[in-house]
């Protein structure tokens, strides 16, 4: 029973550590606000198709929430971009 508990709260805190919870919706409006932006990534051609590829994902009709990998990608150019 003990180790039950543990367990539980161990998954609550690493949901609530690692996830951010950022909605499909939520990315989405950070990467179209990325693509208005006028910064440092148009200059690179893989951020100008990363973002390019992100916008056509997360405007599908069930959008899947972007990979860990994508997140941090997303949270660099949002940085690089001063947002």
């Amino acid at each position: 029973m003990w180790l039950l508990a543990i367990a539980i709260a161990l998954a609550i805190g690493f949901a609530i550590r690692y996830g951010h919870g950022e909605t499909p919706d939520e990315w989405l409006e950070l990467v179209v606000k990325i693509q208005r932006t006028p910064c440092a990534y148009k200059d690179n051609y893989f951020d100008e198709l990363f973002i390019a590829k992100m916008i056509n994902l997360l405007t599908l009709d069930n959008p899947p929430e972007p990979t860990r990998a994508e997140q941090k990608w997303i949270r660099t150019l949002k940085k690089e971009c001063k947002l």
